[in-house]
């Protein structure tokens, strides 16, 4: 009895914390071609107390599911920028995409190395032009799958590409209340990079200052600030246990 208990609990748990995908057609907007892609059907808050949480990236970006590509035209990006690109920039992304080469025919996008992927979307998103936010992102989710493959150099590279724009948008006066968030971003980059000291010195700037970025509500804005400094009083636990 108390083993079927103990089952039924762990059932429960793992239900409590599941993601699901669902298999979707959608039109490559490039060249027309029906690809099978995996779009989200569930999940809920507690993807955001996950490990990736400490590069600030969250679910579904840590998976594979996530970098789209087609398998035709090797146009790649990620799954919420898939499907609607610029009319005007279609001839562009057509030949971006015909300079992929991703070293094989594959019948499913997720055949796909991850990493191949990721360098195809990195052409891709130079047609589509991002800002520097978007690019910090795309580095660290860049680095955060290179680091669970167990590329090394490629991951900490990456890393070092997030770091020095986060360190780009510090300089902006425009994001002087986003700067909790950039410094959170830039120690955690340190650190991961095996730099503890230079880490524990954003992160104790960053507990010194209040998330208040103007474009959402004092809500929001209040939730996100504690987020950030609980996070900020784990990592610097970590730090000061040596891990």
């Amino acid at each position: 009895m108390k083993t079927r208990i103990l089952l039924a609990l762990l059932c429960v748990a793992a239900v409590a914390t599941a993601t699901t995908w669902f298999p979707e057609d959608v039109e490559c907007p490039v060249c027309g071609a029906v690809n099978e892609f995996q779009v989200v059907g569930s999940f809920g808050s507690y993807i955001y107390g996950w490990p990736s949480k400490f590069e600030l990236i969250f679910w579904p970006s840590t998976e594979s599911e996530f970098i789209y590509a087609c398998p035709v035209c090797r146009y790649t990006c990620f799954m919420y920028d898939f499907r609607d690109p610029p009319a005007d920039k279609l001839d562009a992304l057509r030949e971006a995409a015909a300079e992929v080469d991703f070293g094989g025919s594959y019948e499913t996008y997720t055949d796909i190395p991850a990493m191949d992927r990721l360098s195809a979307a990195e052409k891709i998103y130079g047609v589509l032009g991002r800002d520097d936010e978007f690019w910090c992102r795309f580095y660290r989710i860049v680095g955060y799958h290179a680091a669970v493959q167990g590329l090394t150099e490629e991951a900490a590279a990456a890393r070092g590409e997030a770091l020095a724009l986060a360190e780009a948008m510090l300089e902006d006066e425009e994001r002087a209340g986003e700067r909790k968030e950039l410094m959170v971003i830039s120690g955690s980059m340190r650190y991961l990079r095996g730099d503890p000291d230079g880490a524990r010195a954003d992160f104790d700037t960053a507990l010194s200052l209040t998330y208040d970025n103007p474009a959402i509500e004092a809500e929001r804005n209040e939730g996100y600030n504690e987020y950030l400094n609980a996070l900020l009083e784990e990592y610097i636990a970590k730090i000061e246990n040596g891990e």
